[in-house]
């Protein structure tokens, strides 16, 4: 009698596997699938119900206007900086730092979502100040659980999966501050308002600016940086757990992966930057994402969503990828569109603004 090399421990994870592959399967499958305006239009209605069905009840209920408080204010050489608290929801905190133009007047608004780190960083300050040095008004803030200010227990792996269980997507947390940034924006003079706003952000930055972008009108370009990563690789083969935030209850299932929330902010234009070197995510598959999402946009006649490639860049903002975002926010909220020579900024023109400078010293409270 044969006996057979079976461990019934692989079970679970071999079922969870099968079921994964299957799903995404689908998804692109019938992303691929649809030809028409108006059979994307049937299908994007139930792909925004199914993704809207992940977040808490509270997130779609009509908000008050934000009320800040400046904490501190700076001048450096080629821009200036404000720092100022508000609460996305009542007990969770806003700790935003916002990069002005040097001359004072009225500037379009950006708001720029940090990554797994904090906005006090090299990777986070460079880009914000070049977009402020550039005619902008630029909001930078930290996420929960980073190096920032939300400490104590405000851990996005943990206290994510904790989320699941009260019915509180963690992603909710990184979303409605950058939603309430925008809020806030609107609170200020200083801000041109007829131009929309835009959004741009690097790794989970990136990640929060279209997740934004699907759940709020007021944008009016978007440009997320090195963020889309393998799903299946990752998360099947590699058997790695997603950051919380990156994915909602049921959303493979329901037909919802990085190919669908970019499909999603179409006709919004949309311009993905990577990097060639980049240590985390692989461009090419940034690539292959955005072939499908053009597909999409194609249907509304646009061909506003492109991609970047950075060939000497890691996993990182540039310079080089802020100058092609200069030229794009410009072309769509300035309505200037000037020739890429024009755009020439490299990291000598950066400043490095001491860390304390940033601090708007929030509550160390667990809020999530």
């Amino acid at each position: 009698m044969k006996v057979l090399n079976y461990n019934a421990g692989n079970n679970y994870p071999n079922l969870l596997v099968f079921k994964g592959r299957a799903a995404l399967r689908a998804i692109d499958e019938k992303l691929q699938s649809i030809k028409d305006l108006a059979t994307w239009e049937r299908e994007r209605e139930k792909l925004q119900a199914a993704y809207r069905a992940a977040y808490p009840g509270f997130m779609f209920k009509k908000r008050g206007p934000v009320q800040s408080q400046m904490v501190s204010k700076y001048d450096f050489k080629h821009y200036r900086i404000e720092n100022h608290i508000f609460e996305s929801y009542p007990g969770w905190f806003v700790n935003a730092t916002v990069y002005l133009p040097k001359k004072k007047g009225r500037y379009p608004g950006v708001v720029c979502p940090t990554g797994h780190s904090s906005k006090k960083f090299p990777n986070y300050t460079s880009s914000a100040q070049l977009i402020a040095r550039s005619g902008y008004i630029a909001v930078s803030f930290d996420p929960p659980g980073m190096q920032g200010e939300h400490q104590g227990r405000n851990d996005h792996f943990e206290d994510g999966v904790r989320s699941y269980l009260s019915g509180f997507w963690s992603q909710t947390f990184f979303v409605i501050d950058a939603i309430r940034c925008l809020d806030y924006l609107e609170t200020r003079d200083d801000v041109i308002q007829e131009c929309g706003f835009s959004m741009t952000g690097i790794s989970g930055g990136g990640t929060t600016t279209f997740h934004a972008n699907i759940l709020d009108k007021r944008l009016a370009c978007i440009a997320p940086v090195c963020c889309i990563s393998d799903e299946e690789g990752l998360t099947l083969d590699d058997r790695y757990t997603f950051c919380c935030e990156g994915k909602g209850f049921g959303n493979w299932t329901n037909g919802i992966r990085y190919s669908t929330m970019l499909a999603l902010s179409a006709p919004v234009p949309m311009l993905l930057c990577a990097g060639k070197m980049d240590e985390v995510f692989d461009y090419k598959l940034a690539e292959k994402t955005m072939d499908i999402t053009k597909k999409i946009y194609s249907l509304y006649g646009s061909e506003e969503a492109n991609i970047y490639i950075d060939s000497k860049s890691g996993h990182e903002y540039t310079p080089a990828m802020v100058n092609k975002v200069l030229k794009f926010f410009d072309i769509h909220q300035k309505g200037i569109d000037r020739s890429d020579e024009y755009y020439n900024y490299s990291i000598n023109d950066v400043e490095f603004p001491e860390p304390e400078k940033l601090m708007c010293n929030a509550a160390e409270t667990a809020s999530m």
